[in-house]
């Protein structure tokens, strides 16, 4: 009996070390799968989900409306966990893997950045301000002039004064106008009089000798927007030289953006990128730079890599 006692129990030891063996593999296989998913000192992981680099994607009209497919392999279209980013847009994902993307304020900068998360991992998708913009148009007459109606007539309305009446806010004649980008004559019509605006620039026409005054949408010095290119390089450091300032950086390794403790130095004419370990890891991967300043959004700067190091010639 005090053999069989001792045979039960050494049988049920034999057990419970089975199953803390059992237990013991299974950890060490989720420890070997993320150490595969991810290297050691990674950011982002060996993660192949999207179809390729995504490109900015321009504002156009109340909604943008972006195909999900069009960023990710099929598999991972409806697998997004959330969307976030610059709190001037909404973004809206709906049952038909599309991103619908819709400008909150009237001033929307000439490029935001949304994350989309998918499974737990961000992928950056940047947002191009369009070519069309919500301004606010004032007319103030100036002196002791007064007016009991003001209309707006010109190239934006097809000179038609009736379709765009003023409204007197604040001792202010004004009105919201929703413009592409350039150069528009307009007079007004104050009281039922062809007047000119005299708070804008004016303009004759040489053949009838009538005069306009200018409003000017988006046509800041275009030759004044940042100028990316690409200065030393040493180890992982990349500078990145910068002609005519730049307010705001947006630096991308593939399709991440990376973290600020990896752009650094940030001055009136350069800054330095230091590249992700991810990209030791494989083979060919890009870098690409925006940046705007207060007269429009520079060129993108491409850098090629070659696990992990620039590419002779590649940019």
């Amino acid at each position: 009996m005090v053999v069989l006692s001792g045979f039960v129990k050494n049988g049920l030891s034999g057990r419970i070390i089975l199953r803390y063996r059992l237990v013991l593999l299974v950890l060490v296989a989720v420890f070997l799968y993320g150490s595969c998913s991810r290297e050691p000192g990674a950011l982002f992981g060996n993660y192949e989900r999207c179809r390729g680099l995504m490109e900015p994607v321009m504002l156009q009209g109340d909604t943008t409306v972006v195909p999900l497919s069009d960023l990710f392999l099929y598999r991972w279209a409806g697998q997004v966990d959330s969307v976030t980013g610059t709190d001037r847009l909404n973004y809206i994902t709906d049952d038909s893997q599309r991103l619908n993307i819709m400008p909150r304020s009237n001033f929307i900068p000439y490029l935001s950045e949304i994350r989309i998360w998918v499974k737990g991992v961000p992928y950056s998708l940047l947002v191009k301000r369009g070519t069309r913009e919500r301004i606010a148009f004032t007319f103030d007459p100036q002196g002791d002039t007064r007016y009991s109606r003001v209309f707006l007539s010109g190239d934006m309305n097809g000179w038609n004064p009736a379709s765009t009446p003023l409204n007197m806010i604040d001792g202010v004649w004004q009105t919201r106008l929703e413009l592409e980008h350039g150069t528009y004559r307009y007079v007004l019509i104050a009281n039922g009089r062809e007047v000119t605006d005299p708070s804008a620039p004016k303009v004759t026409d040489p053949e009838s000798g009538r005069e306009y005054s200018l409003l000017e949408v988006g046509t800041a010095n275009q030759n004044l927007r940042p100028l990316l290119s690409l200065g030393e390089q040493r180890r992982d450091i990349i500078e990145v030289l910068v002609e005519n300032g730049a307010g705001e950086v947006f630096v991308l390794w593939e399709n991440h953006s990376l973290p600020p403790g990896y752009v650094s130095g940030i001055e009136e004419g350069s800054f330095r990128v230091r590249i992700p370990a991810d990209a030791a890891k494989r083979h060919e991967s890009t870098i690409r730079i925006w940046a705007y300043n207060e007269n429009g959004l520079s060129e993108p700067l491409r850098i090629e890599l070659e696990q992990g190091r620039i590419k002779e010639g590649s940019w």
